[in-house]
């Protein structure tokens, strides 16, 4: 929306949006950890107070706060580039059955996978990518509607999940895929507790 204003307006519209966010409004936060990691409205590319935005939108209890902040850590923008940490990070999110951490964690876990480590390393991080994209196909995207992202980006992100649950399935025998699926199914039973 800020986009849309240059200038005086624009720096206004940010004004509002930071009080608003200082205020504890999610909404308002998220955007504004947006508008500082992009560089918009007039506002330069912030990334350390991006990530400090990230970090405050976990701690109001959006599991998409998770995501975000992880992704400072993967991308080293703001902190320092710590694949550890955006792992932890982003499995706080995916646990609380937030769908973009748990496509992130899914595409973390393949890398990993595909790194060159012991075979049996690359077994357990493949299988955890591919449960963690099974689990993320199958979400409805309900904290996105509740985090403010908006219901448009559910459907894309499931076709996502399901890309690369796919890709990392033809790399699985059928008993392994089976297993992985069962406890993906089994893990959404007990957590995934709105749908009940």
């Amino acid at each position: 929306m800020l986009q849309r204003f240059t200038g005086e307006k624009a720096a206004e519209g940010v004004g509002w949006l930071r009080e608003l966010a200082e205020g504890a409004d999610i909404r308002s936060m998220i955007s504004l950890r947006e508008v500082l990691s992009k560089g918009m409205s007039g506002v330069e590319k912030n990334p350390w107070e991006s990530c400090k935005w990230s970090k405050k939108i976990a701690e109001a209890g959006a599991p998409i706060g998770y995501f975000f902040l992880a992704s400072c850590y993967v991308e080293g923008e703001g902190v320092p580039l710590n694949r550890t940490e955006a792992m932890r990070l982003m499995k706080l999110g995916a646990e609380r059955d937030e769908i973009i951490a748990q496509i992130g964690l899914a595409k973390l876990y393949f890398q990993a996978s595909q790194m060159p480590i012991n075979e049996e390393t690359k077994v357990v991080t493949r299988d955890l990518a591919y449960f963690w994209s099974c689990t993320a196909a199958s979400n409805p995207g309900s904290s996105i509607f509740l985090n403010g992202i908006g219901p448009s980006e559910a459907e894309p992100a499931r076709r996502t999940a399901r890309d690369l649950r796919d890709q990392i399935e033809r790399s699985m025998s059928p008993d392994e895929v089976r297993n992985q699926q069962e406890l993906a199914a089994k893990w959404v039973s007990e957590h995934r507790t709105y749908q009940k």
